[in-house]
């Protein structure tokens, strides 16, 4: 078997064998499962086991330059009182959740997340097959992900490590070519030139505690403010941030954002809002600075065999994330969009069409049935 399809083979089986829900026929569960298959549908989505599908893209903005796609396909278990009462992930795993500082407290509801995805990274120039020396690298990043959160709806803890690889067995070049396909975009051409294979970790941390807020069955609004850090060969870097969320009958806890792989945390920490059978409507905005000590996608691979940087990146940079967020009790829908300060020296890049990050995000949520 060719190694770039064995690397996405195992990708998917462990998320299936993770995944609360393992086995398609419900006669073949053990009994302890098959009840909790029917306890997931009667719970609100924001309690529920679930399944979340996220697609990233720079389209809309005509530029294919720095992240131009990523992808993700994650399931979330259902919310549980502590690490002790969690049915679903394996035993190991709730371990670790017990005894990771700042994921255990009487006050903190808990759950895990798994996934697979995938990011691509490219040039201005998709069409020029010789090797680009004043421009980002082409990077594919195929990837694992499990996460843990401990919150309420006042504060939020969570980590999550990445496991993945680069170079040919990430698929990058066949993921943007297949979306390009789709779209009618240029076929990138320059993907010989990617960042050489290589295994790939992160563990990222983020926490987020309100500061104000009101939250009824009428109109609703809540500030908080975020922190986190990432560590490892994707990125290192340090964060704050503020999130504001407002609109009507808005969940409890904090809005889901998008996640480029290893670069921050697609958390669930989520409660049901004031009134659990009518659908929530609500708006968030997220402002973060983040101090890059390594960036992949700017920097390139840690093993690369290229010489130099590839280009002069800014270490500190700005996000703001503007999302609309509709959700039911069985379903839900984010649309985001996402957009940085200038991410690469300008004077270093005259042919660069775009010096910022900007991609529409596009989420979808359901419960497993």
């Amino acid at each position: 078997m060719p190694p770039a399809r064995k690397a996405l083979n195992c990708l998917l089986c462990a998320l299936l064998l993770c995944s609360p829900r393992a086995q398609a026929d419900d006669s073949t569960l053990p009994r302890d499962s098959a009840w909790l298959l029917a306890a997931n549908q009667a719970r609100h989505l924001r309690d529920a086991a679930k399944f979340r599908f996220e697609m990233d893209n720079d389209i809309a903005f005509g530029s294919d330059n720095q992240f131009s796609n990523g992808w993700g396909l994650r399931i979330f278990t259902a919310r549980a009182h502590s690490w002790d009462t969690l049915d679903g992930p394996p035993a190991w795993s709730l371990e670790f959740g017990k005894h990771f500082p700042g994921l255990n407290g009487a006050h903190l509801q808990v759950r895990t997340g798994f996934a697979v995805g995938q990011i691509i990274n490219t040039p201005s120039d998709i069409e020029r097959t010789e090797l680009i020396e004043n421009d980002v690298p082409y990077v594919g990043l195929l990837a694992g992900q499990m996460s843990w959160m401990a919150f309420s709806d006042l504060d939020l803890r969570a980590v999550e490590m990445t496991l993945g690889t680069l170079g040919q067995a990430s698929l990058g070049e066949q993921g943007q070519n297949l979306i390009h396909s789709w779209t009618g975009s240029d076929i990138a051409r320059g993907w010989a030139n990617q960042v050489n294979d290589e295994v790939v970790f992160n563990l990222n941390y983020v926490s987020k505690d309100k500061i104000t807020g009101s939250q009824t069955s009428g109109r609703n609004w809540d500030l908080a403010l975020s922190r986190g850090w990432a560590l490892g060969t994707i990125f290192t870097h340090v964060e704050a941030g503020l999130d504001i969320r407002f609109g009507r009958n808005m969940p409890g806890g904090f809005a889901s954002t998008p996640e480029i792989m290893g670069r921050s945390i697609s958390h669930d920490a989520t409660l049901p809002p004031p009134i659990r059978n009518k659908g929530s409507l609500y708006g968030s905005l997220s402002l973060s600075a983040n101090y890059f000590f390594h960036h992949l996608l700017l920097d390139g691979s840690l093993l690369s065999t290229r010489h130099g940087k590839w280009v002069e990146r800014y270490k500190l940079i700005g996000t703001a994330n503007l999302g609309f967020h509709y959700e039911r009790p069985e379903w839900a829908l984010h649309l985001q969009w996402v957009n940085t300060t200038d991410t690469v020296r300008v004077d270093e890049l005259p042919n660069n069409g775009d010096k910022m990050n900007r991609f529409l995000s596009l989420m979808l949520e359901w419960k497993i049935q």
